[in-house]
């Protein structure tokens, strides 16, 4: 049975990518599944984040915050909320692991949003 991630399971998550993300430049963008987005234009994610590092990662109540930055200057945050079976992977920039629907290409590999159920959000 599918149930919600709890707290620990999203910090956990957030303490895992941490190590893998941060310090990395975010390179290209590909939504594979728009409604992930929230009504957010793939575009306007795309200008959004393309060229910014990640400075940080961390949770805020069950939401993963990816924090970007152009320079010293604060180029805003992904938000992520895994839902039901969302997960965060970094893989090797020519793997995609089966239901990607969002693939944030990194300077090194690229960080995808896998969600069996099309339940999760991501947004900038």
């Amino acid at each position: 049975m599918s149930r919600m991630p709890e707290l620990p399971e999203v910090e956990t998550t957030a303490r895992l990518l941490r190590p893998r993300l941060v310090g990395r430049r975010l390179r290209d963008v590909d939504v594979r599944w728009p409604r992930t987005l929230g009504g957010q234009a793939p575009a306007e994610l795309a200008a959004g984040v393309v060229g910014a590092r990640v400075t940080a990662v961390r949770r805020r109540a069950k939401y993963v915050i990816v924090d970007l930055a152009r320079g010293r200057r604060p180029a805003g945050a992904l938000l992520v909320h895994l839902r039901m079976t969302g997960r965060l992977v970094v893989e090797r920039a020519d793997a995609t692991p089966d239901w990607s629907r969002v693939r944030l290409g990194l300077d090194r590999g690229a960080l995808h949003f896998v969600d069996v159920r099309k339940f999760g959000r991501l947004r900038w």
